[in-house]
């Protein structure tokens, strides 16, 4: 099976394989080994971002690992280790004079813009069937990952080492099937956690040591069914739960997950799949802001009209006018949307972060303000006794609420957002850590600044529509990028700066096309490119061109 060769303990230079982590994982987590990673792959699967193996390179014909993103199953591929290849085919100059308009700047780049799977940037180590990750070392079946080591069926995942089936959570160690964590180590089967240590089965909890089947706890040890116990009692009962959970999982390579404890239908061999319902505007080909998401609420942060306008500015070379609420439909397109449920407390309006494991419990969701009140609900000492993996779901239920808000250190003015901590001046969007100026976002954070309709972008500034890159500065409809800056419509560059419709290139500038050219011929291009796209921009409250539909986008004048 994968994961077990000898072959890759030779490539590791004979130290700790992706498996040997796995047990090891184990062994601290329920101290005892329960089989080989690769017999658990369904379960650590489940409520993660799904991989893509299905695309084939169109140079090759190999198969391409692509992740949960919006690029179309209609378009072209190459993995990036056929970066070479495809330069040497579509990196031709071409006759910039007879370049009029986008249209015609497109029709002449067209061929060239083929995306890439595969994505391995930074340094890394032994990472296979991996999409997008940075910095690894025995890092597989992954998304999204940097700066980590040894993880495998993750998605969203940074800073972090031995972490198994989790998704969305960053500074965690030694933890299997976490979502939405940060900064805790040794947990298995948890949801949303901060500054926690040796807790299974248990969602929104911070600030804990020692927690099983816990919810809506803070600052709490010793914890079974929200009952805090004395030490002696508390160990003696985790390791009767730590027993029968390994023993489960032994025998069936799959357990009830905390997700199933909180309200979930069993998965039964369903295979994830990302929601429609995140892109509000997944069925308009050009979204108009006729249709209102979030709207301009009464206590709307005004300063991010006045963001927006510089922002603009900065990007397409004058400001759009009016307000930035004018332009929701269109900056929220290809972002993850906050989705709306009701609380299972009070029935008050709530939003719910756009993770997989969030989706089919949103009926036991309550607000944060809330949590507090749920937290004190719990088992007596009885039911304690009585509780084991076999009926925990049954006699949890009364306690199993939880929250997926976050509210963390200083923040000021912000609105309708989900998750978030030392944020200034932040409206519309999902878990923006360290971020001022922002809007219509998800996950973007560490030092995020006046960044507009981007998704999971970090240490990023003055960006609209850019996605799933990091260190990107003024770049707009820029996606799968590292480390640029004034870039446009571009996939899947490392180190470039004052570039356009490139893709698949390194260290580039003043480029179109992949073409480097002289510093005055580019910038008479972009002038002209962005006075159109400005004007289109201005008039529509919209664009129908993006980095996702660039390859198939018909003619813009013909729709208009």
């Amino acid at each position: 099976m994968r994961y077990t060769s000898d072959y890759r303990k030779k490539q590791s230079g004979g130290q700790m394989d992706i498996n040997d982590a796995w047990k090891s994982t184990c062994s601290v987590l329920l101290k005892e080994e329960i089989g080989d990673l690769g017999e658990f792959e369904y379960y650590l699967k489940k409520f993660v971002g799904p991989l893509h193996t299905s695309r084939r390179s169109i140079l090759s014909g190999k198969q391409v690992t692509t992740a949960d993103d919006d690029i179309g199953l209609d378009v072209s591929y190459i993995s990036n280790d056929e970066r070479e290849a495809y330069l040497a085919k579509y990196s031709q100059v071409f006759d910039i004079n007879a370049i009029k308009d986008i249209d015609s700047l497109i029709s002449t780049l067209s061929e060239r813009f083929i995306y890439s799977g595969d994505i391995l940037s930074g340094r890394f180590h032994l990472a296979e069937r991996v999409n997008r990750c940075s910095d690894v070392y025995e890092v597989h079946d992954s998304q999204d990952v940097s700066n980590s080591k040894y993880a495998a069926h993750c998605a969203m995942l940074r800073y972090s080492n031995y972490v198994f089936g989790s998704d969305c959570t960053g500074e965690i160690d030694y933890v299997v099937k976490n979502f939405q964590g940060w900064k805790s180590q040794r947990m298995w089967e948890t949801t949303n956690t901060q500054h926690c240590s040796d807790v299974y089965f248990s969602a929104n909890v911070r600030n804990c040591q020692e927690a099983i089947f816990s919810f809506n706890q803070e600052g709490k040890r010793h914890v079974i069914g929200n009952l805090e116990l004395p030490k002696d009692r508390y160990f003696e009962l985790k390791r009767k739960l730590l027993a029968e959970i390994a023993d489960e999982l032994r025998r069936k390579k799959d357990i009830i997950s905390i997700n199933e404890i909180l309200g979930a239908p069993a998965r039964g061999g369903k295979e994830e799949i990302r929601p429609k319902s995140w892109d509000i505007t997944s069925s308009a080909i050009s979204p108009t802001h006729s249709t209102s998401y979030f709207g301009r609420p009464t206590d709307y942060p005004i300063e991010l009209d006045s963001a927006f306008a510089t922002t603009t500015s900065l990007l397409l070379q004058k400001p759009l006018s009016g307000k930035m609420t004018n332009y929701e439909s269109w900056l929220m397109r290809h972002v993850r949307a906050p989705q709306k449920t009701k609380s299972a407390m009070s029935g008050k309006a709530l939003w719910v972060l756009p993770i997989l494991f969030n989706e089919p419990v949103r009926g036991t969701h309550i607000g944060l303000d809330e949590a507090a009140q749920a937290g004190k609900m719990k088992l007596d000492e009885g039911e304690i006794s009585r509780l084991a993996i076999s009926n925990a779901k049954e006699l949890l239920k009364p306690i199993a609420l939880f929250t997926c808000d976050v509210a963390l250190g200083e923040n000021r003015q912000v609105q309708d957002v989900v998750s978030f901590s030392d944020s200034n001046t932040v409206f519309a969007s999902s878990t923006m850590y360290d971020a001022k100026y922002c809007a219509y976002d998800c996950w973007v954070s560490h030092g995020a600044e006046n960044m507009f309709g981007c998704d999971h972008v970090f240490y990023s500034k003055f960006c609209i529509h850019c996605y799933r890159s990091l260190r990107l500065t003024r770049c707009f409809e820029v996606s799968d990028s590292t480390d640029c800056s004034d870039c446009y419509f571009s996939h899947n560059l490392e180190g470039c700066s004052d570039c356009m419709f490139c893709f698949n290139v390194k260290a580039k500038r003043y480029a179109i096309g992949n073409v480097e050219m002289k510093k005055d011929d580019y910038l008479r291009i972009k002038k002209m490119i962005l006075t159109e796209l400005a004007a289109r921009i201005e008039a529509d409250k919209a664009l129908d061109l993006d980095i996702y539909n660039i390859s198939t986008v018909k003619s813009s004048k013909s729709k208009r």
